[in-house]
Order: C-alpha cells, then structure tokens, then sequence
C-alpha cells in the first residue's frame, strides 16, 4: 500500500463485529489480492506455535528485534513476538485469529477501491483486535477498523467509502500501511 493515509471508520468491544465490518468493506474492494497481510503481537510460546501453524511461512522476531524459531530448542527469548506474513493464504484468516486469542493482532484485505479515485492504488481495509494503532503500538480493549487510501485521497472520498460500509469517519489520517 505505500504511502497510504488510515482512518478509523469502526471501533467496538464486539471482535465478531468488527470482524465482519472490516469483510463488508473487503467485499467492496476491486481488483482484491488472494491473499492477506497478518500481524500479531504474541505473549506466550504455547499461543505462538499455534499461530506458526495456522500460518506457515511467517515471520517471527522477538521483543530485541532477534529472528525467532517457534520450532527450535526453547531458549531466552524475549516477549511479546511480533509474528508477520505478508502474503498469508486466505484461508489462514480464521486460523489464524484463533490461535492469536487475546493478542494484539490485525488482517489487512489490499485491493482497489471501486470508482476513479481508487484507480492504480492499492488500498485496503484494516481490523486490529486488542489494539486501536495502525501498528498494534498500543494495546486497547476495543477492536478497530482502518480504511487505507492513497495519500491524494480527499476526506469526501473516505466519508462516502465509510458509507458504503455502513460507517463514517472516526478519527484520522494516520499514516497507513
């Protein structure tokens, strides 16, 4: 996504709603890629072999910014884990959500959003749980839906994108992914 701009359209304490605000504004989206961008911020080793194997191939490095093997030899490693795939397999979605559970996570769906205005940039719509920041730098209690554009992008723009969703603008900009 770029430089993109992130607003805040939906925030609840209802993950489930959340959730499918976020996969209403999904629906929306041109041109969606096949796969997602996930993220985690995972406190413990039991939760983080489950999030491994709901999605292979992530990355995985520990609160000191080492590389860490949810796999190898238990050793000091240094909590939370920020887990990360950025071409996760659709169907790792649900997967992956449960075995994060209480967590700070996000999924991130990346495609066009319908009309001029969308055309030529890849854009998306962003839920966070257990966290109301674009990069789970704060933990919160409520669940957080982020609608990404392209920087150009007027605010008229994202007010009526948010409509289409059944939302309106919360809070925003903030640098998006």
């Amino acid at each position: 996504m770029g430089h993109a701009r992130a607003y805040v359209v939906h925030r609840t304490a209802d993950a489930a709603e959340a959730h499918a605000c976020a996969r209403r504004f999904r629906e929306l989206l041109t041109e969606p890629e096949d796969t997602l961008l996930v993220e985690a911020l995972v406190s413990d080793p039991e939760r983080l072999r489950r999030v491994a194997a709901a999605v292979p191939g992530a990355w995985f490095e520990d609160a000191r910014q080492r590389t860490y093997d949810p796999w190898g030899e238990p050793g000091e490693v240094s909590f939370p884990v920020w887990v990360c795939a950025e071409e996760a397999p659709r169907e790792a979605e649900l997967p992956f959500l449960r075995a994060v559970g209480e967590d700070p996570a996000s999924v991130v769906w990346r495609g066009t959003w319908p009309g001029p205005d969308g055309a030529g940039h890849r854009d998306g719509v962003q839920v966070t749980f257990h966290s109301d920041d674009v990069e789970l730098e704060r933990a919160a209690p409520a669940h957080t839906v982020f609608l990404h554009v392209h920087s150009r992008c007027p605010v008229e723009r994202v007010r009526e994108l948010a409509a289409l969703g059944g939302c309106e603008v919360l809070e925003g900009p903030r640098l998006g992914l």
